[in-house]
């Protein structure tokens, strides 16, 4: 029930159909409390003072593409060997990302000191695009939680710059 409901953003994307509702209704019969699994994922997000204060920046640092549709942030190996063995990066900030206004998709870029790029994507409902802009880099995922990793020794901002034009291009053809 956990991972249906975190892949399809909470029943609300295209993802969820009448039979994911017929699965979840037959979970629910055969007993899974779902309130029970709400209060436990909840307790599972908690975060330390130190990951709050660090979600703060990441807002702070957010910028904006595309007329405002795409937000995106990059994060260092500095903060990546900081803060990812207390909470990802991706997920602390992504879902606040795609609750600003007019914001269609969120990309979080992890920049390594090898050279390696990452990007986490996801979109809203409005805008499948995340599998197509995925793949563009030979990454992978669906329309709503996908992802790539560059390691040609491209510069982090020459990749982001490529994401965010074909992001935009996507989002052009909704």
């Amino acid at each position: 029930m956990v991972s249906i409901l975190g892949d399809t953003q909470g029943l609300t994307n295209q993802l969820a159909s009448a039979e994911t509702y017929r699965i979840m209704a037959a979970m629910v019969e055969a007993g899974v409390d779902r309130p029970a699994l709400e209060e436990k994922r909840r307790e599972a997000g908690k975060m330390p003072l130190e990951i709050y204060r660090y979600k703060a920046e990441l807002i702070r640092r957010s910028q904006f593409a595309a007329d405002g549709r795409v937000a995106y942030v990059s994060v260092p190996q500095s903060e990546i060997n900081q803060y990812s063995p207390l909470y990802n990066p991706a997920p602390l900030i992504q879902n606040d990302m795609l609750q600003t206004a007019g914001v269609l998709a969120a990309i979080v870029f992890k920049a390594y000191d090898d050279g390696r790029i990452t990007a986490a994507i996801r979109c809203n409902a409005a805008a499948p695009i995340g599998a197509k802009l995925a793949e563009h880099f030979g990454g992978g995922g669906h329309d709503f939680a996908s992802g790539f990793k560059v390691t040609d020794g491209r510069r982090l901002d020459d990749v982001q710059a490529e994401c965010l034009a074909a992001a935009a291009e996507l989002l052009g053809t909704l």
